[in-house]
């Protein structure tokens, strides 16, 4: 069936039919990621993705600007 440099690396056929716990674990992480990064990519067109300024400093440091070094 699987001629060539890869067939080695194929299921022998009589085993075909079943997946094992590693490889669903890995489906399932697959579609997990690309959920997430679909939602993401949503949030972005939306309007509501994350901020483009950097954060507020913690509350009891002083506040400087390093985008601005004369201030």
């Amino acid at each position: 069936m699987a001629a060539g440099r890869g067939a080695e690396l194929l299921r022998p056929s009589s085993s075909a039919g079943r997946a094992t716990f590693l490889e669903l674990f890995f489906d399932l992480a697959f579609v997990v990621a690309g959920v997430l990064a679909l939602v993401a990519l949503l949030d972005m067109l939306r309007g509501r993705g994350a901020p483009l300024e950097p954060p507020a400093p913690p509350i009891g440091r002083e506040a400087t600007d390093v985008r601005d070094p004369e201030a």
